[in-house]
Parts: structure tokens; sequence; C-alpha cells
């Protein structure tokens, strides 16, 4: 990490406090501390804890237990909420199984046993058979009493062969820890083990590789994380449904809850994968669109909503229940695919939900990691519609590939992205997608150099991200032999009426372009973000951009640009929490530097704008966006000085105010920037050579 410059240290009192404990280890700090890790043995440890001599064991009891039985599934079955999960259920084994739990028809107790004769986890990569293996091994607990010998063992050994192969995978790091393949494969093994106790002379070597390595040594992968979905789809459909569903069924088998000693002893990352649905999904409950989106950002039904059910359940969290609810409120009997539909069933034994209005208007996931954050206006209050401003952005390393290399970049949505990407996840790897994965294609200061012409701005290489390794120590040195320590969050504050980070970023950078880059966010008045960028390229001729993508073609005017977009026509299943489907504007206001030159890519042509608004004819623009990217603003301050300061301001409206905010800025002391945006006020912290 380069040297930070001495007027970074304007930083709060507890934040100087993390930091100075941070030094004392190499590379970004408290990541390092982790190697140690918390002990899992002892009597505190739920993965210590006995298999109990009961059976259905896994996810469901019909016993007195804390969770889910069988008599909260009976009653809830007969809800109007569980109509359509119920219907589905005769389409797919597990769902005859549950359902011959509820009724007792010997009809669905045959065809679900038919179902665990074909039932398969063998071939394909660990992400689709790890869960392929949890259904294989839920169902044949829920089964066990009804089988015969013959058919447990014939079930038994297709568990033990598709348990051994996730073994070889597990033992053989066959797979970065970030990818969805490892927690698939650890996931299939729990269930697994917990199923196969009493039933196979394998079950314990499976349960030891699980306590050993799986919440001894991976779990601090997403305590590192706290709960971040770091591979965007592929994390939400894949391991935020395998974690969850061991810590449930591990509760389930043992009758202990993992949830509270993961709160207790490794961060609270389970409850982190429910806050991190929280924030993700966004007012409507369409993705953040960071990066590898297998769907369009409104395609959030069929299987996503899974993982929050399981882990809300497993960790009480009235929340969570309470976006679930909402999240219904969007699709209806479209939330669920028929494929997935059995896991509707943690619902039945859920927490009452909460009011969101309880939860907090900013959060941060990752600080010494991927360092995502998020910004909201408002929360929905019961029964009324989502209609706040959504902001996301990221200060952190790269971690997963499927997360793209863009440390910096924000996102604004109101009702519609309004701030966001250009590009698409498609062929892999193709010159469109190298695009899209990049920083070229957010809302950055990108960096190039003009005596290179094909310098696309690229951050630092995400060189390392794909290599297997076995263990979290091996991450570790994977990410400091590679460089991938590129971000530090320097301050985090967040209150009722302000919130802002700011973090250092200058290593994303090639040292070749960029000497240093400070980038802070200020959520002001929970409606204004305010952006500020603290620039010095290697050389003056260095081009630094300051970018910012749109979903079509701006209005441009004095220090000002203005786009407007719309949410697509759909109908919610309850029309009543339907956010409104009218057109959003947002307001970008140039307070600094005084002189640039505004270059906007769109209809495959680069215009120029001087800083009072006027049409200054074509420019060359990027040939990147121009093939491969949407209309793309970037102000570009020229090659004067090695040294600029950005500041904008942006705020997100309803279409019908036209009007922006009166926005200015001063500098009321050497090194303090004092902004105000229309009666809000925030000081911003410049160095001592800026001179307004």
């Amino acid at each position: 990490m380069r040297e930070t410059p001495g007027w970074l240290a304007v930083i709060i009192p507890a934040t100087a406090a993390l930091l100075v404990a941070a030094s004392s280890a190499p590379g970004n700090s408290g990541v390092y501390a982790l190697a140690a890790g918390a002990p899992v043995g002892g009597p505190d440890s739920p993965f210590t804890a006995p298999v109990l001599d009961v059976r259905p064991r896994v996810f469901i009891r019909s016993d007195d237990f804390e969770g889910l039985t069988v008599a909260k599934l009976r009653a809830a079955a007969a809800t109007p909420e569980f109509a359509d999960a119920r219907a589905k259920w005769r389409a797919r084994p597990l769902g005859r199984a549950l359902l011959w739990m509820i009724e007792g028809s010997s009809e669905h107790r045959d065809a679900a046993i038919a179902g665990l004769r074909k039932m398969d986890a063998s071939g394909g990569s660990w992400s689709d058979r790890g869960l392929a293996l949890v259904e294989l091994a839920a169902l044949f607990d829920w089964m066990y009493a009804e089988l015969d010998e013959p058919a447990r063992r014939q079930a038994a050994l297709k568990i033990e062969e598709a348990a051994d192969a996730a073994a070889a995978h597990v033992r053989g790091g066959q797979a970065p820890f970030f990818y969805s393949r490892t927690p698939g494969a650890l996931a299939g093994l729990a269930l697994a083990g917990l199923a196969l106790k009493g039933a196979s002379d394998k079950a314990d070597g499976y349960l030891a590789l699980v306590r050993d390595w799986g919440a001894a040594d991976y779990f601090k992968a997403y305590e590192w994380l706290d709960g971040a979905a770091t591979g965007a789809t592929y994390t939400f459909f894949y391991t935020y449904v395998d974690l969850p569903a061991l810590c449930a069924a591990w509760w389930s088998a043992t009758g202990r809850n993992p949830a509270d000693w993961i709160a207790r002893s490794q961060g609270d990352w389970l409850g982190g994968i429910v806050r991190f649905y929280l924030w993700y999904m966004r007012p409507g409950f369409a993705f953040t669109d960071a990066n590898d989106q297998s769907r369009d950002i409104w395609g959030t039904h069929d299987q996503f909503c899974q993982g929050l059910d399981i882990a809300a359940y497993v960790t009480r969290s009235g929340h969570g229940r309470a976006w679930a609810g909402r999240w219904s409120g969007r699709f209806g009997p479209a939330l669920y695919h028929t494929e997935y539909a059995h896991n509707f069933m943690f619902r039945a034994a859920a927490p009452e939900p909460r009011a969101l209005t309880d939860l907090p208007l900013a959060a941060l996931f990752g600080r010494e990691s991927c360092g995502y954050g998020f910004f909201r206006s408002a929360w929905p209050e019961d029964g009324r519609p989502d209609a706040a401003t959504h902001v996301f952005f990221r200060c952190g390393d790269p971690v997963d590939v499927h997360g793209g290399v863009s440390a910096g970049e924000f996102q604004v949505f109101r009702y519609a992205p309004l701030a966001g990407r250009s590009g698409r996840y498609s062929s892999y790897d193709s010159p469109p997608d190298q695009y899209h994965r990049n920083c070229i294609s957010t809302n950055v200061v990108l960096f190039t150099d003009p005596s290179d012409g094909a310098d696309r701005g690229d951050q630092n290489t995400r060189r390392g991200l794909k290599t297997d390794h076995r263990t979290w120590a091996e991450w570790l040195a994977i990410r400091q032999k590679c460089g991938l320590d590129v971000a530090r969050i320097l301050e985090w504050q967040a209150g009722p009426a302000e919130a802002r980070c700011r973090a250092d970023l200058s290593a994303a950078n090639p040292p070749g372009r960029c000497r240093q880059w400070v980038r802070e966010f200020v959520w002001l008045a929970r409606k204004h973000l305010v952006v500020l960028d603290v620039v010095e390229t290697a050389r003056p001729d260095v081009r630094r951009q300051w970018q910012l993508h749109l979903p079509a073609a701006p209005e441009v005017g004095e220090r000002l640009l203005a786009v407007v977009n719309r949410p697509p026509g759909t109908k919610w299943a309850v029309p009543a929490l339907q956010p409104p489907a009218e057109e959003a504007r947002l307001f970008c206001r140039t307070l600094l530097p005084r002189d640039y030159t505004l270059i906007l890519h769109a209809g495959g042509k680069a215009e120029a704008y001087g800083a009072d608004g006027r049409a200054l004819g074509p420019a060359a623009g990027s040939e990147y966006h121009l093939k491969f990217g949407g209309k793309v603003v970037q102000i570009d301050p020229g090659c004067e000085s090695a040294r600029t300061v950005f500041l904008h301001v942006l705020t997100a409206v309803d279409a019908a105010e036209t009007a922006p905010p009166a926005a200015a800025c001063r500098l009321a002391a050497p090194g303090r920037l004092e902004v105000t945006v229309d009666a809000a006020r925030t000081v911003l912290a410049v160095p001592e050579w800026f001179k307004q």
C-alpha cells in the first residue's frame, strides 16, 4: 500500500484507532488477524454438538423443536400464503414428501420414494451439484422410516459417492473460496453427514470435515466480507442458499442453532447475508448491477428469494421476514420456481416481521475487503410502497472474478437506474465482456495514458482471483502476492442526517498512471450524494476523466446535466406495494474543477461541451464507450497539472421537479472545503495544495 498523505489524517477518532491497530499487521490490516480464527471446538460451538437420533432431522422435525416442525408446517400450509407453494409441491419429490408429512397420503409418500430412487447428484460443477446433494440427502432423511433396507442402502450409496467427491473437491482446493462451487460442496458434505449419521460409517468423516475445515477455515471468507455477495447473481443463487441451508440443517439435526455462535465468534456473517439482501435488492426488487448479472436487473424471481427465506429463518430476523413478504408482494406465485418451491417451507417457522423503518439509512459491508456500501433516503412503512432513492458504492478490493474490478464506482437509483453502468455480462472474456467487467464501464475517475492508444484505463489486474486454493491462509498469500489489496477505507460514519465514506483508492490503478486517488461519498440530508475526488496523476499528461454512465442522453447546461428514466411497466401481486411507475430525474452539478470539457458519448458519436454548457462540436471520445457503452459523460479537466479536485453533487427527484437544488462550495480554511446544498451543509478534507 502506498504511503497515505498527511492531509488524510483528518479522520474521526474511532477510525484513527482502527488504522493504528491495523498498522501492526501486514497489508490491509485486520484481515490477517482472521488467519488465527475463532476456535470451533469446546462446548460453546454448535459444530461439536452430537447429531440427534431422531428422524426426520434435516431442516424439519416431528417432535417438539424450536425451529421448523411438521406441526408448524401443517398449520402454515393451510394459510393463503402457502397456497401457491403447496400447489407446486406436487411436481417435485421434495414437495411430495412435504405433502406426505402434512397430509399422510400414501400417494405422496410413494411419489416421494419413487423420486428418491431417480435423484442423482453426480456430474457438473459443485455449484449445481451441491444443491442436488443437499436435496438428495434431505429427501433420504425425510423418507428414511418409510424405506426398506435395500432402498436405504441404494440411496445411501448415491449420497456417499457424491459426498466423497465433495470431500475431494474441498481437500484438493479445486476452486477459489469465493466461487459458488466450494460452498456447494461444503453444504452437500454437511447434509450428507447429517442425513447418513446412523446409516453410514462415513458420516462422521463428512461431519468432521465440515467442522474442522468448513467452520474453522472456510467461514473466515464470509466473516471477512460481512456476508456480502461479491459474485453477483452467482452468490445469490448458490452461496446464499448453500450456507444458510447448512446452518438450518445443523440446527435441526443437533438442536444447536449456529447463528448465535457465528454472531459472537465470526462477525455475524450469517446475519450479514440477511442484511445484504435488504440493501442489495433495490426498491421495486431490482438487483444492484454489480457486474456478472445472469439476469436483467428486474428479473429477481424464480430462485433468488429462497436464500433470504432460509437465512431469515435460521437467524430469526424479523427484518428479513418482512423483506421476503414484500418480495412476494412483487411477484406472487412467480417468486418461487417449482424446482425450488420446497424451500418456501421455512416461512412456516419464520419469526414475526419487524418494521423496516427501524433500519439505518447507511450500511457498509466488508470494510477491509470488498468495501460495498449503500445509502437510502428512507425505508418503507408496512403496507406502503418503497419509493426511496438508493445509492450503491464500492470502495474495496477485487475479491471474486464475477464481481469485476471497479474500485470507487457508484450507482444512483430512484424508481429505475439513473446513474449506473454500461455494457452487459455475456460471451465471457470477449471484448464487450471485458469492457463490462472493468472500471471503464462504471462511474469512476478513469486514468489513461495518452501514449498508449489501446489504454482502456483498467484498474489493477484480476490476476489471482481465479487461482484455486485449499485454505484461508493460501488465499491471503495469493492476495498479497498478486497485489489485490488496493483500497483502504479511511473513514465511515453513519448518522441520521449525514453518512460518509472516504477511501484511498490510489493503489487501484497502476503507479505509472496514478499517484493518488482519494474518493469520498457523503449522503447529505438523506437526498444529495456529494462525491469528492482528490487526484494526482503520475505525470501531467496522464488523462483523468470523471465518468458518469446514464440511462439516456442528458440535457447539458451550465455546470449541470440532467437525465430522466422510468421503470418498466410491471404488475405487482399486491398493487398497494408497487413503487411509483413514473419518471425520476437525476441532477448532477459539477462544482469542481472550475474549467473542464464535458464529453458526451451517445448515439455512436462523441460531442464536446464547455463548462458553461455550450456545444463545442465533435470530440474524439473513447472508442470503447462508442463500441460497447451506452450514454457516457466524461468530465475532462485537461492536462495542465498533475493535480485535480473533482466535486459533484447528485440529486435524484421525481421528474416533475425540474429545478435543481442550489449547490456551492468554498474553501473555509486551508484543508477544509465547505459544501452547501439547499439548506444542508457539510465539510470535506482537501489537501493543502488545493486553492479554490
